[in-house]
């Protein structure tokens, strides 16, 4: 295994919990694939967060598309197979991070790669699973977009072991099974339970935020 993120405090607490996994500072269109006798590229970097993106979309272009074309491109010319991670936004995209990272399942196409369209990873950077904790810490509203609003949630673990099940049969598109559908408005009652509150006592109360 080869790392390569430009996150430094993610490199740092990634080397404590596995020190023999080589990991490469840098951007990761600078990989070089050269002499390195790499078997599959697993692309996992984007920007992800709608609101930023919409707010940034050179940005996002830059890193979703431009990098990731870059990537691929020399990972190709190596021999080197492609199992992209995608998103269920990517499907009839009406965001700025929906459309690039549906243009990048179309680049990964173009190199017999594979790609996964997942729903939401449980407790993963900036989840909204992680946005409630901070707001219940500080007694802070719960921000909702909608009262009718579903996700569709996976733990890593989960997503990981049937992504590469479908991986190793070949699959181009893998659409891993969901753990769970539930609405929003049920999820964050769950997660005040476990703080000791309900809906309807929580001091920070609860926000609608809109779409």
């Amino acid at each position: 295994l080869i790392g390569i993120d430009r996150n430094e405090t993610g490199i740092a607490k990634f080397r404590v919990s596995y020190p023999e996994v080589k990991v490469e500072v840098g951007d990761f269109d600078d990989f070089d694939f050269e002499g390195k006798n790499i078997d599959v590229l697993i692309h996992l970097a984007a920007m992800k967060h709608i609101d930023l993106c919409e707010q940034n979309p050179n940005s996002c272009v830059q890193n979703n598309i431009i990098k990731t074309y870059n990537l691929f491109k020399k990972a190709h010319r190596n021999g080197v197979d492609i199992l992209f991670m995608s998103t269920d936004k990517a499907v009839e995209p009406n965001s700025v991070y929906g459309f690039t990272k549906a243009l990048g399942e179309r680049m990964v196409t173009e190199y017999n790669g594979s790609f996964v369209r997942s729903g939401n990873v449980t407790a993963s950077n900036g989840s909204v699973l992680e946005i409630w904790d901070e707001a219940i810490d500080n007694q802070k509203p719960i921000a909702i977009t909608h009262k009718d609003m579903r996700r569709y949630f996976i733990t890593s673990e989960n997503l990981v072991t049937r992504i590469w099940h479908q991986y190793l049969k070949g699959e181009q598109v893998i659409i891993p099974k969901m753990d769970k559908d539930i609405r929003l408005i049920n999820l964050a009652e769950e997660k005040l339970r476990a703080y000791g509150y309900t809906l309807k006592n929580y001091p920070g109360g609860i926000e609608y935020v809109g779409l």
